[in-house]
């Protein structure tokens, strides 16, 4: 039981689908180890971030020390509410950005016609990602930002999640916008190719940071024989610490 107090506190340590969804998985393995108080959640979370290393040792075995170490932190940071007076989290907007722009597309646009709904499966994946995952990937893409306003060159990193079978592409580009898709659609299809993922996407978005304007790409298809063979032949466009964040 939470009283409304409660829930306004919780949904703004835990601001994501995925890290509400976790908390909420969480406080049902903790339940039955010790008692919480209504209108006490920020002493609530206290117990819970104390039961964390066991928690996450039996829910994530097999599993590294310095894993375990990684998660419970960031599972402590979130709930005493440090993330949210981190610097950093202003960082996480920049998904954030990305999501609300999915569902606000020119359709006079000529690439918007026929993939009206690629933006919004991109959006849903991205809704997914928890408050520290998009801080570190808003983080990289407005160093890419400014690296190609200073530039003048694309710029741009991938991201792999094997559990879910998707690799990510992020693009930040001054060419003009049509170019900047033309890039985006090679570098997600020589993703999708290289990491053998289910389903890849990508979403581009010009240089520096003032004012965003984003597009969108998914794709899900398997690549034809005659397509492998020819990315076979080129030189691969990411650097494999892309997939470290």
């Amino acid at each position: 039981m939470f009283s409304l107090k409660d829930i306004e506190l919780i949904s703004r340590r835990f601001d994501t689908a995925a890290d509400f969804v976790h908390f909420v998985e969480f406080r049902t393995d903790v339940r039955s180890l010790t008692s919480f108080l209504v209108n006490d959640e920020h002493q609530n979370l206290l117990q819970m971030i104390q039961f964390a290393p066991a928690i996450y040792a039996i829910r994530m075995h097999p599993i590294s020390d310095e894993v375990l170490a990684r998660t419970v932190e960031s599972f402590r940071q979130k709930a005493s509410g440090e993330l949210l007076s981190s610097p950093e989290w202003r960082y996480g907007l920049v998904v954030d950005g990305m999501i609300a722009r999915a569902h606000d597309l020119d359709p006079n646009l000529a690439w918007n016609r026929e993939s009206i709904s690629d933006p919004a499966e991109v959006a849903r994946f991205l809704g997914w990602m928890s408050r520290d995952r998009r801080i570190k990937i808003g983080k990289r893409m407005l160093s890419k930002c400014v690296l190609s306003e200073s530039t003048g060159e694309p710029q741009y990193f991938s991201h792999f999640q094997k559990s879910r079978g998707t690799v990510a592409v992020y693009l930040a580009s001054g060419e003009p916008r049509e170019e900047r898709l033309k890039w985006l659609e090679f570098l997600v299809t020589y993703a999708h190719f290289k990491y053998g993922a289910k389903q890849a996407f990508g979403v581009s978005t010009d240089a520096g940071v003032r004012g965003r304007s984003y597009d969108y790409m998914l794709t899900r298809k398997q690549l034809q024989p005659e397509n492998i063979e020819y990315l076979k032949t080129l030189t691969d466009p990411f650097d494999d610490s892309n997939e470290q964040l």
